[in-house]
């Protein structure tokens, strides 16, 4: 016969293990944000789109809050659009709110009116659910109309502030194009520009075929390019090189009109 006692404690851990089996998951928040285009070369007065999509990745319901920081010139405009309704310049933050999976199409609309230059939007997306979540991304527009355009490195963002400070004292006009962020130029955006500093920086591999293509076209057809980096004579002409190739190595030689004869020892000593 079980005991009246025994009987208690064995009611008891079943109570306990149903409540244990019945309590219910801990919610997970998730988020993917994806921006395929974060540049543009733009003419003055032409709107242009950056398409990107939010996707709730996470197991419940999310609000996602969408907030926009401008630093462009003055008469430019930003405009955030969510699916398809754009909202005003002056609102600056819209929700969105989107089940377990479901995603929203999330435009940034930048339009250089008026002045030339360059500029960009930064947009954030913060979880209601987990405050922890709210990737960033810049939009950069760099517009038509400039003397000139820099590329950069910015992976190294110091090294833009060398270029930027001596071309203020130029008077020129300029637009700067991380290269890493923004990505590719076309021949078409080069050609918008009479003369392009492109800055590789410490850059591994900083040219690649699409680049070369642009920017032969670039100075076949008049322009001025001044190109500087980290190992670019060696990475193109030398077959020891993982970036080598006969077509980097002809690229060099022809559009540059230059050659490579091999590394050399520096002539400097360390000072002691």
């Amino acid at each position: 016969m079980i005991s009246k006692q025994l009987l208690k404690t064995a009611l008891s851990f079943a109570l306990l293990g149903s409540l244990v089996t019945a309590s219910p998951a801990l919610a997970t928040f998730g988020l993917e944000y994806l921006t395929p285009e974060q540049g543009a070369v733009v003419e003055v007065g032409i709107l242009h789109a950056f398409h990107n999509t939010i996707t709730n990745t996470g197991d419940e319901f999310d609000t996602f809050t969408v907030s926009v920081v401008k630093n462009f010139p003055d008469e430019w405009v930003g405009s955030i659009c969510v699916g398809e309704t754009c909202y005003p310049p002056f609102i600056t933050e819209v929700e969105v709110p989107l089940g377990a999976g479901e995603s929203a199409f999330l435009d940034m609309d930048i339009t250089p009116n008026v002045n030339t230059g360059y500029g960009s939007c930064t947009l954030t997306v913060s979880s209601a659910g987990d405050p922890t979540i709210r990737p960033a991304r810049d939009f950069t527009v760099v517009s038509t109309g400039l003397d000139l355009l820099l590329v950069t490195d910015d992976t190294n963002p110091e090294f833009t502030s060398y270029y930027t400070d001596a071309l203020a004292g130029t008077g020129r006009t300029y637009g700067v194009w991380k290269q890493v962020e923004m990505g590719a130029l076309s021949e078409l955006d080069l050609m918008e520009f009479g003369t392009v500093v492109w800055s590789a920086g410490n850059l591994a591999g900083a040219l690649d075929d699409d680049d070369r293509a642009a920017l032969a076209y670039f100075v076949q057809h008049g322009g001025h390019l001044f190109l500087n980096g980290r190992d670019l004579a060696y990475e193109a002409c030398d077959p020891g090189s993982p970036y080598y190739s006969a077509a980097s190595q002809s690229w060099f030689n022809m559009i540059l009109g230059t050659d490579y004869t091999g590394s050399v020892a520096s002539n400097f000593a360390n000072a002691e």
